[in-house]
């Protein structure tokens, strides 16, 4: 060896390669050694994942072992330092523990996952991650290994002191660095993958922080890995600038440089990475080892629940159950013992206990368990306070996104927003980034196009794969989680590409950015959409998609101007993988982020049930095909032509302007950022004036503008051709956000497999550009525009379909609730004074009825008529409100207080199962919820579903009544409601299909159940000396012959779930209604019967005496309920076929039976009838009966719609068509004297415009 010098004394870095390896050699093995101690002499039980952690120690002794004996030989020292008789043996030590490193990293973090593996047992996701995991380390562990072995050709070359020309040879360095992407992945997944197992867990205080912090310490070997890195990315650094002093290729081989000096340090690191793995690996099973010597340090004195006081080592000791401990009962415990059988990792501890109980435990007796439950119940009698019914809803339901208001939606949308601005971001730096490898790696711009393609075409394998299946399975929170993952794996890649100036490795970068970010997209698109009111949702994802915006703005400007400045060569392209680094640990932070954030989510029903408010029209079909999916395929194919279009237009942007305007002031990129300006400013606008103009004529005027401009384009030049290339991407600003979400209305269930299809539709960005560059190879740039004006003129096609389509018009054009209500109120109104052919002004007290809306409601409706100062109620009674207005109004015109009363029914509900608006206070149906759990507990279906279905299969438990005789009930309404023009669901369904739907609590499916639903109803209550003074009305009269109001007994709660739904109080009503009409139940021919589900109808037909007791279900089976029958039974199709807007419903089933004994109801009339019986019920309770009869006395017989269109005022038959009323109708009903146009406002306007 040659002399030193005390220069080269101070650069030696031999001595603290050595002296740091041997110490974290140390301190690893004595981790693996207490391990083993817990293990074998606390635990007694030794695993599989404790072999393969001694299998890492043993390969970390040979891998720190080879770089002692390299620095024995030289490694640390300068070239001129190390004799010729060392260079062979630092050679091979190099070789060594070049070879060593990855199956090292393979057995720890193989080690660690297997033990994962027990954590949990019914964790299903985890335990798939944690499989995936597995393959991922060993896998990419194999491969470089093999990699590392193989590393030169002939492999000897590696470690020959002078290689034949020959040999061929990759950089040890380079070789490191390209591997760190896959290290970093699985230091992450590893470091993140139980916590959310861990976070959840009941512990003491205490012990729960310190077991979290005990699985964080891999975040050492993460932070490890980084610093090993950077000493990694330095080597190649100084590698490089050798490479390039000696103008050789990277290979150690091929020249004599100062290798050993200057990887020594990315060496030691990589030992400290090694030993840090194993040390991390180790402390989670040292707890028993700590508990038994210092038990204080998981004993919580301040926590009453902390047992930790009991040691190890206690088998077969008996320990007494703590004083204090009350048991807790799940829908499948059993409430009989309050001491249940252990679990079932704790029988038999010393065989079959896991890590999970081995970390958790710390008394272990012998099949007892002292695990304590935190409990907020102290006995079975305990007010169940979590659950409040009001008829047929579950009140305290966590909201769906769908049924958010705008307030309760700002911060789960301000959460997916900071996604948008993410891709955005994402999107901006590829660009730029794009540019300067193609600079640095020399490539073609066909390979520019390439690598575009990859990003998009990304898009069409990520949504229809990975994106498809993981929001269908687990929604929207999952799919932003893995999305981001994905993204983050793909900025990682950068790594190994821009080591390599490789254009695969970049290709396959930039396919897995555009992977995440379609998975991404996914979901965060549809999230937006329809995650608050759904008239906003153009408005809402234009302004997140504004933010999107910004992030391209911000980007590019960040990239060019800061990130990528001095980009120039390979060792300058090297330093952007801490940009993308960043990016990357921003991902996966905000990953875990999302875990713990309560995002709302909602499931295919919660879709339905938002489609089905607009049922009659999402189901309308064009040439047999369901407007909804004709919709669908429009956009999708209008959404590919767009984004083909508008990456057409991105690409070539700053060529566009060198060709037009080649000494332009400011310079094409300037104009690129100002064009993405324009862009954002454009969504940002048009989210602005969505609020007040329909999408579809929106997205007609943009499509339009779009090809002006882009024709335009095609001929102009200078400062003409910049600003239309300019207003181009102006008017494409808000088209994706309106293609997107017009498309996914009324889709219901198909919401997400629709924005499923729409994501992939982006791949048109992939192709369009693509088609573009021979046309401009051709004939020039500006000739190829021709391409942007055919993809814009196919777009176009979609809002033309939408305008001129009326099935399609009123399925996406987006309905106002604050300009609906008084239609819903108004209109039946109106048309009850004109079918009585009276003006308001007749009109001496007023009647609202609604559950659902402010104090004064009724008022409001009322002053649209008139302000003539008369008394108006507001009554709210549950579901029995309708009916319990007209039965206030039937009292005033009897006891002498009016002479004509206008009851108006309407109900604007909230979609799906009805949630609770006041949950500081107890419900007032909630004793009728606690007798339910108490005599036939609770499951997870809506507690009027169960309450109902609880009755129903009493009644088969007591009279042999089936599950087909409910659904023959749900099948018969159904048919009935195809010839009710009002009726909600107009469509026929087959005893199987009924059977076949999906069971929301036995025996109710959900054909057997009422929708929610927005509706309204009227009648005008007279005295018969109002109506003597009016004869002409004396044909059209009907009279409440008896009617009944009652409310319940105490036999409520005798603990029969058929009394705990009203029966008692519907049997009284009815007969006190029938006695008062003089009207036996055997002579009643029609009904309207209150069915929320079929199983109150089969009691209530009971209840009603229409059966003889106990024979309902034989009635049924006979075809008594409907034509032909004894007694047609909701010949409207009923709640479960109509509807059941609360306020509403009593007064429409009046509506239907007036126009039953008038022979109005012409196409599903029941003949020879003279009296007509009406219930309607509503829990909490109350219900009213009443009794109608012709008041001739005489039968009801048909009377044709022309007939009856010059009877009533509206001028056609209501009975069975539903129509509007023109303005010249509503001046002629409205008060003369006091009207008042303020009052009315628009709704004359809104019901033009409707019909």
């Amino acid at each position: 060896m040659s002399t030193t010098t005390p220069e080269s004394a101070l650069e030696d870095r031999g001595p603290v390669v050595l002296a740091v390896t041997v110490a974290f050699l140390g301190v690893s093995t004595l981790f693996v050694a207490l391990r083993l101690v817990s293990r074998i002499g606390i635990v007694k039980r030794v695993t599989s994942d404790d072999y393969f952690i001694v299998f890492a120690w043993l390969l970390a002794f040979g891998f720190s072992f080879s770089i002692c004996w390299g620095v024995h030989n030289g490694l640390g020292h300068h070239e001129t330092d190390i004799s010729a008789n060392s260079q062979v043996a630092l050679r091979k030590s190099e070789y060594a523990f070049s070879v060593l490193y990855n199956p090292v990293l393979m057995a720890t973090k193989t080690s660690i996952l297997i033990f994962y593996l027990t954590l949990s047992r019914n964790q299903q996701i985890f335990r798939w991650m944690t499989y995936a995991n597995l393959f991922v380390v060993n896998f990419a562990g194999l491969a470089l290994t093999l990699l590392n072995i193989f590393q030169c050709k002939p492999v000897g070359a590696a470690f020959m002191e002078a290689a034949p020309q020959s040999a061929i040879c990759i950089d040890i360095v380079t070789l490191y660095l390209s591997s760190a992407p896959v290290n970093i992945i699985t230091d992450l997944a590893i470091l993140f993958l139980p916590m959310p197992i861990l976070t959840a867990m009941h512990l003491p205080r205490r012990q729960h922080i310190i077991l979290i912090l005990t699985f964080s310490f891999g975040a050492f070997a993460t932070a490890v890995d980084v610093v090993r890195i950077a000493y990694l990315q330095s080597a190649f650094e100084m590698r490089l600038q050798e490479v390039g002093r000696q103008n050789a290729s990277i290979s150690r081989i091929s020249e004599q440089d100062d290798f050993s000096w200057y990887a020594s340090l990315s060496f030691m690191w990589s030992a400290i990475e090694v030993h840090t793995g194993i040390i991390c690996a180790c402390v989670p099973a040292l707890k028993p080892l700590a508990a038994r010597i210092i038990p204080s340090i998981l004993r919580d004195t301040n926590d009453p629940n902390d047992t930790s006081q009991h040691n190890y080592g206690n088998y077969g000791k008996t320990f007494p159950p703590e004083p204090n401990t009350s048991p807790v009962f799940t829908n499948e415990q059993s409430p009989k013992s309050p001491i249940g059988p252990p679990p079932k990792a704790l029988q038999g501890m010393e065989e079959d206990m896991d890590m999970m109980n081995f970390l958790t435990i710390h008394k272990t007796p012998r099949g007892t368990c002292d695990m304590q439950t935190r409990v907020t119940n102290t006995s079975s009698r305990t007010r169940a306070t979590s659950v409040t019914y009001l008829d047929f809803y579950n009140m305290k339901e966590k909201k769906p996104m769908t049924k958010l208001t705008n307030k309760e939606s700002l911060v789960p949308l301000a959460l997916v927003t900071i996604l948008f601005f993410l891709w955005g971001f994402a999107y901006g730096l590829l660009n730029v980034l794009n540019s300067q490898f193609q600079l640095v790696a020399g490539t073609t711009s066909g390979q520019g196009l390439g690598l575009h393609a990859a990003y998009y075409g990304a898009y069409f394998v990520g949504p229809l794969t990975v994106g498809r299946f993981v929001f269908l399975r687990w929604g929207f929170k999952a799919t932003f989680i893995t999305g981001l993952c994905i993204y983050g794996a793909g900025t990682l890649v950068f790594w190994p590409s821009g080591v390599l100036t490789s254009f695969p490795a970049f290709l396959v970068s930039n396919f897995l950015v555009g992977f995440g970010v379609s998975i991404l997209e996914v979901a965060a698109n549809p999230f937006v959409t329809l995650c608050g009111p759904s008239k906003y949702a153009e408005t809402r994802l234009n302004l997140s998609q504004g933010v999107q915006a910004i992030g391209t703005v911000v980007a590019p400007l960040l990239a060019r101007e800061v990130l990528f400045k001095n980009v120039l060569n390979a060792p300058s392209l090297i330093d952007v993988q801490w940009t993308y680094l960043g990016i990357a640990l921003f991902d996966i932070v905000l990953a875990v982020a999302f875990y713990y954030m309560p995002i709302p989510e909602a499931s295919d029903e919660d879709f339905d049930e938002m489609a089905e408010k607009r049922q009659s029209i999402n189901s309308r079909k064009l040439f047999n095909v369901p407007v909804v999916y004709i919709t669908l395929g429009f956009g999708i194919f209008s959404m590919w032509c767009y984004v083909g279009a508008q990456e057409a237009v991105a690409g070539p942007f700053e060529n566009y302007i060198d060709a037009v305007s080649p000494k332009s002031v400011i310079g094409p990129f300037n104009y690129t950022v100002v064009g993405h300006t324009v862009f954002a400013i454009g969504r940002f606008l048009c989210a602005l004036v969505e609020v007040f103009v329909k999408p579809s004529h929106i997205l007609l005027f943009l499509f339009v503008g779009m090809i002006v401009t882009s024709t335009l384009a095609m001929s102009l030049a200078g400062p003409a051709g910049i600003a239309m290339i300019v207003l181009c991407q102006f008017f494409e600003s808000g088209i994706f956000p309106l293609l997107f979400a017009i498309s996914l209305r009324g889709l219901g269930s198909y919401t997400k497999t629709g924005s499923i299809y729409l994501t992939a539709a982006i791949s048109g960005g992939a192709i369009l550009p693509v088609v573009m560059y021979p046309v401009t190879n051709a004939f020039g740039l500006q000739y190829s525009f021709c391409v942007i004006v055919a993809a814009s003129v196919f777009g176009m096609v979609y809002p033309i379909y939408l305008i001129l389509i009326p099935a399609a018009k009123e399925q996406v054009d987006p309905v106002h609730p604050h300009r609906q209500l008084t239609l819903l109120d108004e209109k039946p109104g109106i048309k009850a004074l004109l079918d009585a052919h009276l003006n308001y002004d007749d009109v001496d007290l007023g009647v609202a009825c609604y559950c659902y809306g402010d104090s004064t409601c009724g008022q409001r409706v009322f002053y649209q008529f008139g302000m003539t100062s008369i008394p108006i109620y507001n009554v709210n009674n549950n579901c029995s409100t309708g009916s319990t207005g007209l039965h206030i109004a039937r009292t005033m015109v009897q006891g002498g207080s009016a002479q004509c009363v206008l009851v108006v029914g309407f109900e604007k509900m909230e979609r799906g199962s009805l949630g609770s608006h006041w949950p500081d206070r107890e419900g007032p149906t909630d004793t009728t919820g606690l007798m339910m759990a108490e005599t036939r507990g609770l499951t997870e279906a809506p507690g009027a579903a169960q309450m109902f279905g609880n009755a129903g299969r009493e009644y088969m438990e007591k009279y042999g009544a089936t599950a087909e005789d409910f659904a023959e009930i749900a099948r018969v309404n159904h048919a009935h409601s195809a010839a009710n023009p009002y009726s909600q669901f107009r469509d026929v369904y087959s005893l199987a299909d009924i059977l076949a739907a999906p069971m929301i609590h036995p025996p109710l499916t959900k054909t057997q159940c009422c929708p929610t639903s927005d509706g309204g109803a009227a009648a005008i209550i007279v005295s018969q000396a109002f109506l003597d003074a009016r004869p002409h009305l004396k044909s059209q009269a009907v009279l409440i012959a008896g009617q009944c109001m009652a409310t319940d007994a105490p036999s409520l709660f005798d603990r029969s779930a058929i009394s705990l739904i009203g029966y008692g109080m519907s049997q009284r009503a009815g007969k006190a209604a029938l006695a008062e009409a003089g009207v036996s139940a055997k002579d009643v021919r029609v009904c309207e019967l209150h069915d929320c589900f079929s199983a109150n109808e089969m009691v209530t037909i009971d209840a009603l005496g229409l059966c003889e007791p106990g024979k309902a279900h034989e009635m049924i089976r006979a075809g008594d309920i409907t034509y032909g029958g004894r007694c047609v039974i909701n010949p409207s199709g009923g709640l479960i076929s109509k509807g059941h807007p609360l306020g509403a419903t009593g007064v429409a089933q009046c509506a239907e039976l007036v126009w039953q004994l008038r022979g109005w109801a012409n196409n599903r009339l029941v003949r020879g009838v003279s009296a007509a019986l009406q219930h309607n019920l509503g829990l909490g309770g109350a219900v009213v009966c009443t009794v109608y009869k012709r008041a001739d006395g005489r039968e009801n017989a048909e009377v044709a719609s022309e007939a009856v269109a010059k009877i009533s005022g509206v001028g056609y038959n209501p009975a069975v068509e539903a129509r509007g009323f023109t303005r010249a109708q509503v001046d002629q009903v409205r008060s003369r004297k006091h009207r008042s146009e303020w009052a009315l406002g628009e709704t004359q306007r809104n019901v033009e415009a409707r019909f």
